[in-house]
């Protein structure tokens, strides 16, 4: 007798690791890039229509509204980035083995999940580098496997390093990744595709479940 979750499963596809949802924007056809930590969506200006908002047509019944920012796409495989605003009030979920976004309305009892809270920025979870521990924010936006501050490298002047990376139970022994002069770390989809990743935007908590089906990846 439990009640039925309504939820809408979206089919995404992987162009340069990174994941990409079809959708119609104001009547148009679209590729769009699953951007978690992005609070607004951004669109090719040549899409977007009326600057006060666009509509956008996720899957087959999935309506929302949005109001985006023009974007230069560039060397950008898509016409733009999906941001959290194409998601509020629902919660989201990126399951990187079946492909799936699934946005649902209602949310799901998962005791073996520790949600944690995000709220005043963009989805964060503990994370563990070279044996300190800081936050690192989600971005789905990021194909690398995560982009590191310089100090967690001492003196290091390179664009690159390895590092003992800790998120979510999983550890990742000396993975080789971006040192970029950022203010917090941030995770990319090939450290996160490791998991499944659920975010409940209306009540700003996410949860990373590792994903045995991945585990050899």
């Amino acid at each position: 007798n439990e009640p039925r979750i309504p939820e809408d499963n979206i089919g995404f596809f992987l162009r340069t690791n990174l994941p990409c949802v079809r959708v119609e924007v104001n009547g148009s056809d679209a590729t769009l890039i699953v951007a978690t930590a992005l609070p607004r969506t951004a669109i090719n200006s040549s899409l977007k229509g009326d600057l006060s908002g666009a509509r956008l047509l996720l899957g087959s019944t999935l309506i929302t509204r949005v109001k985006p920012v023009a974007l230069d796409v560039g060397d950008l495989p898509a016409d733009g980035l999906l941001g959290a605003d194409a998601f509020r009030g629902r919660i989201a979920t990126i399951d990187y083995f079946r492909g799936l976004l699934i946005l649902s309305a209602w949310p799901k009892p998962r005791p073996d999940v520790t949600p944690w809270n995000f709220a005043g920025g963009p989805p964060r979870v503990p994370v563990t580098i070279n044996g300190r521990e800081t936050w690192a924010i989600v971005d789905t936006a990021l194909p690398d496997t995560a982009v590191i501050p310089p100090e967690f490298f001492g003196s290091a002047t390179a664009d690159r390093g390895a590092v003992d990376l800790r998120v979510a139970g999983v550890s990742f022994h000396q993975v080789d990744v971006s040192i970029t002069p950022v203010v917090t770390p941030r995770l990319g989809n090939r450290v996160l595709s490791r998991f499944v990743v659920t975010i409940d935007y209306a009540r700003e908590l996410v949860g990373l479940w590792p994903d045995p089906r991945t585990a050899g990846a």
